[in-house]
Formats: structure tokens, sequence, C-alpha cells
């Protein structure tokens, strides 16, 4: 919790904002000035988790069909040739 006007005494709600390690100690020393820290304090919080959120669908599809070749080779070097079956290592 920072005390944007340095006074420890002063818990207004006004004069505090919950900042992380690093940034409360940049405030500290006048790398972060307070204005700034007032202004990320008092804005809209809106959250777009689309920037966040990776496209998973194609990368699994390619990732299907990958192993489905893979399988298939196998299974053709194998001799094997009904579909869908399972394929069992050899016991170690």
């Amino acid at each position: 919790m920072a005390h944007l006007d340095g006074d420890r005494d002063n818990d207004a709600l006004e004069n505090l904002a919950i900042l992380c390690s690093n940034c409360h100690k940049m405030h500290d020393i006048g790398l972060i000035p307070t204005p700034t820290v007032i202004e990320m304090r008092d804005r809209e919080r809106r959250v777009d988790w689309s920037k966040r959120m990776k496209d998973a669908g194609a990368k699994a599809a390619r990732t299907r069909k990958r192993r489905a070749a893979a399988r298939k080779a196998v299974e053709t070097k194998r001799g094997v040739t009904q579909p869908n079956q399972e394929l069992q290592r050899p016991p170690s």
C-alpha cells in the first residue's frame, strides 16, 4: 500500500494506492510520479481478455492431423490394416 503524499499516518483513501513492490519503490524514489499513480488508480477497470487468449483451435487441428498421419505411418509400417486400431507397445 503506497501513501501518495509520503505520510504513513495519512490513511485517507484518496492518499492510498495499491502497488506492486517494484512500482512502490519506483514511486518512492520518484521514477513514477504521483499524478501517474493517481491516474492509473482512478481509471475505469475494463479487461479485454481476448488480448491474453491464444487461438488454440488451429494449432490443435494441426496437431491432430500430424498425430493421425504419424499413426497411419506406424500402422502401415507394421502392416496393420484395421482403421482406428489401438497401437500397443511391446512389453518392456
